[in-house]
């Protein structure tokens, strides 16, 4: 992998920790990126405990992180709880973004 010239976001996970964050270069950058895996509504709630758990464990094996974060990206599992506080975390920064910029669609 090549040394990246700056990170998107926090250190966590990073392999070059001397590479500075968008924040300490001055760029003040909302990221939206992120990926969750969800269930039909509906879905009984032992299912969604059990997806949970096999999705976890699969995120906790070291060859799965060590893939992820040499992509320059974070493995972090959570709960459906926590998701759904990203997911409304997310489009509030979206909406915030989308009036700050005087966006419209066309």
């Amino acid at each position: 992998m090549s040394a990246p010239l700056i990170w998107l976001r926090g250190r966590e996970g990073a392999n070059a920790p001397q590479v500075p964050t968008l924040k300490e270069a001055g760029i003040d950058y909302v990221r939206f990126g992120w990926l969750g895996i969800c269930a039909a509504a509906g879905t009984p709630q032992p299912i969604i405990d059990r997806l949970n758990r096999e999705i976890a464990s699969v995120v906790a094996m070291p060859e799965y992180r060590t893939m992820i974060e040499n992509s320059g990206e974070i493995a972090i599992s959570s709960t459906p709880q926590q998701l759904a506080q990203v997911i409304k975390q997310t489009l509030d920064d979206v909406v915030a973004t989308i009036r700050e910029f005087g966006l419209q669609q066309e």
